[in-house]
């Protein structure tokens, strides 16, 4: 090893500063002397030049390790100019190998050993002693130990080194009469016993080998479940042993069991006997003396109480009833009953259902697999309404509309009922079946509907708007026609000739009188019939645009003062005579009509499927046969489909709606297409007298125009 003292050290560096870094003529090495001039002489300049490495530190020194592990070496080295690094190293070593960054391999022979580092291309170095040890010995600690069955212990392994050093060992462990972690922890199992656990060097074949004794836990105490219990007469009930034991185990021993008041089964499922009192149940391990006791009371049903005890239920409703029963204890608790009831009926489960009649009934509860019982009295009363809702509860509606109200209430029992009210309205009229008819002022308004048979009543809010004027679909006021041959000629096209009459040329532009702005309009004339009772028979078609299942029509008429449908002297008058139809298709002989009947005094109306006939006495005091302009509204609506209650008819003359039904069925009819304007009037007036009618305004809607 190459080893320099401080001092010198100190002095080669001096050296070397000296040579290196003064101004000088003389070379290294030469002493001054003293010089004939007093003038200093020319001085020459020495640069200076790279640090000189002075020292080599290698670690670690000295180091023992194992024949055949690894140990990684450093070098360090001291420079001149003060600093410390690492030099390019050349690595050599004895008693193994060490590789060009300084990792030593031991070999496999013990012994002692250098690891030399030094200046690569330089004589700078420095040695390290390494010692290489083998392991001669190994210990497993504690090398005997005695434990309980389910106990742990806690093992480990020591080596001694050919050096004499110790340490711990890597080892594998294995174990017999219970198992052992990879750390050396034992847990034995549930056998007593003498065992061994053995620890073998990792990756070599030294072992060591430790001997284990297993001894029995012991049981030290007992608990009993449950620790007291209340059994009836002739009843079973489990009970449960557990055992804490001295390793701090719990489970259960191996039971002896005994009981008084009854018998206990091997299992522990005692049986009460017949005799009400306070017994005991004990538990004690067998062949031991470890033992716990459960207190039992045998008790006895003395009283079966019912509730409620009274009730009052109206018919038809449900109350539940419940049954509890008091032990020779004095304790109470549910007890299994069968149930019988007058009046009504019952579940097993108590709940009763009243009948339909009043009365006083019972309800009963008998004791399951007894004969004590109790009974309950119960009044059924009649049902009275205790509530009622009017449906809607709000509805806002265009004047001269219809709205359809209902009730439903609710009784004292629960059921759902529709009571028998008195509806009152105002902004309208409303029909005992609550239709609510709108009149014709906007505004807010009220539809009450009140029990018939009390106070009970309820209110819906209704507000009227006046409904927005629909556009008409096909109109005619005949102020654009010049003659009766231009009018004929149909120049607008919304006329059909189907079914049309005009025989006799009956049919006529009036350019005397209109209704409203216009100062004409359409006239029939009806003159005697040729024929005696004949039928007058003339009259136009208004085409819609379109097939459609719901419309609306308005007409202007003016019977002459003189009208009537009755026949001259000698004649048989039909009841009715057409006067404006509605033509549908899909029914053959269907249609909305509205028919004048005899002595104008009857009028009838119908619609598919229920032709003529529904209303057979016109308006009390209503007489359109008297020279003035009156006006008449339809609205007719086809079912959705065939049997569907929801079509139907509606007729107002003037201001008077006469006649509504929307909830109807309408046959077979598929679609409304036009309207004939009259067709046979009556049979003609008597010889020499003509009557006419005057049509001012026709006009159709598809909409609703908000009448």
């Amino acid at each position: 090893m190459h080893f320099e003292s401080p001092a010198l050290r100190a002095r080669n560096l001096a050296a070397v500063l000296f040579c290196g870094l003064v101004f000088t003529q003389l070379s290294c090495g030469d002493q001054p002397g003293p010089t004939s001039s007093s003038a200093p002489a020319a001085a020459s300049v020495v640069a200076a030049g790279a640090p000189i490495l002075s020292g080599i530190l290698i670690t670690p020194s000295p180091v023992s390790v194992r024949v055949g592990s690894s140990t990684q070496f450093t070098a360090t080295g001291t420079w001149s100019d003060g600093s410390s690094s690492a030099p390019a190293i050349a690595w050599s070593a004895t008693g193994g190998t060490v590789s060009s960054a300084g990792l030593y391999k031991a070999g496999s022979s013990p012994g002692a050993y250098r690891v030399i580092a030094r200046q690569q291309g330089g004589t700078v170095a420095d040695t390290s002693v390494v010692t290489l040890t083998s392991m001669t010995k190994l210990d497993l600690t504690p090398a005997v130990a005695t434990i309980k069955t389910r106990a742990t212990q806690q093992y480990t392994a020591m080596g001694t080194r050919s050096d004499g050093s110790i340490d711990a060992q890597p080892v594998t462990y294995t174990a017999t009469g219970g198992t052992i972690s990879a750390a050396g922890l034992f847990s034995a199992g549930a056998t007593a016993g003498t065992y061994r656990v053995i620890a073998v060097n990792k990756g070599g074949t030294m072992a060591d080998t430790a001997a284990v004794t297993v001894t029995s836990a012991t049981l030290t105490s007992m608990t009993l479940t449950p620790g007291t219990a209340s059994v009836r007469l002739g009843s079973s009930t489990q009970f449960t042993a557990k055992g804490t034991w001295s390793d701090g185990s719990s489970a259960s021993p191996v039971i002896a069991w005994s009981a008084t008041g009854g018998t206990i089964s091997s299992a522990g499922l005692y049986k009460a006997g017949s005799s009400q009192g306070t017994y005991r149940v004990i538990a004690r391990q067998q062949g031991g003396t470890v033992a716990d006791t459960s207190v039992v009371s045998v008790t006895s049903l003395i009283k079966l109480t019912i509730s409620p005890a009274t009730v009052s239920v109206t018919a038809g409703s449900t109350r539940q009833f419940s049954t509890i029963g008091q032990r020779s204890d004095g304790t109470t608790e549910s007890t299994a009953v069968t149930y019988s009831a007058t009046g009504g009926t019952i579940t097993g489960a108590g709940l009763y259902k009243a009948g339909t009649s009043t009365g006083s009934f019972r309800v009963i509860a008998v004791h399951t697999g007894g004969t004590m019982a109790d009974t309950a009295a119960v009044t059924v009363t009649s049902a009275t309404l205790t509530s009622m809702t009017l449906t809607p509860g709000a509805a806002a509606i265009a004047t001269g509309t219809t709205k359809q109200f209902v009730v439903s209430g609710t009784m004292s029992n629960g059921n759902q009922t529709t009571p028998a009210v008195a509806y009152t309205a105002t902004g309208g009229s409303i029909s005992t079946s609550g239709m609510y008819t709108a009149g014709t002022a906007a505004g807010s308004f009220k539809v009450i509907a009140k029990y018939s048979t009390g106070t009970i009543a309820d209110t819906a809010a209704v507000t009227l708007t006046k409904a927005a004027g629909a556009t008409p679909w096909v109109s005619d006021d005949y102020s654009a026609y010049t003659s009766t041959s231009q009018m004929l000629s149909d120049p607008r096209n919304i006329y059909s000739e189907e079914d049309a009459y005009n025989t006799d040329a009956r049919i006529s532009l009036d350019l005397t009188q209109g209704y409203g702005s216009s100062n004409r309009s359409m006239k029939y004339t009806i003159k005697p019939t040729a024929t005696p009772c004949a039928e007058n028979t003339l009259g136009r078609n208004l085409k819609f645009p379109a097939t459609v299942k719901e419309a609306w029509s308005e007409f202007y008429v003016k019977f002459s003062a003189n009208f009537k449908t009755s026949a001259s002297s000698g004649c048989s008058s039909n009841p009715d005579y057409k006067f404006i139809l509605a033509r549908i298709n899909g029914m053959d002989g269907g249609r909305f009509d509205i028919l004048i009947g005899n002595g104008n005094t009857k009028i009838s109306l119908g619609w598919p499927a229920h032709e003529e006939g529904f209303i057979t006495s016109m308006v009390p005091n209503f007489n359109t046969f008297d020279g003035q302009w009156h006006r008449y509204r339809f609205h007719y609506k086809l079912a959705s489909a065939t049997g569907k209650a929801d079509g139907g008819y509606e007729v107002w003359i003037d201001n008077t709606r006469i006649y509504s039904n929307l909830a109807s069925t309408t046959g077979t009819a598929t679609g409304i297409y036009g309207i004939a304007l009259a067709r046979n009037l009556n049979q003609g007036p008597a010889p020499g007298v003509t009557m006419t009618v005057n049509w001012g305004l026709a006009r159709a809607f598809n909409s609703n125009p908000g009448w």
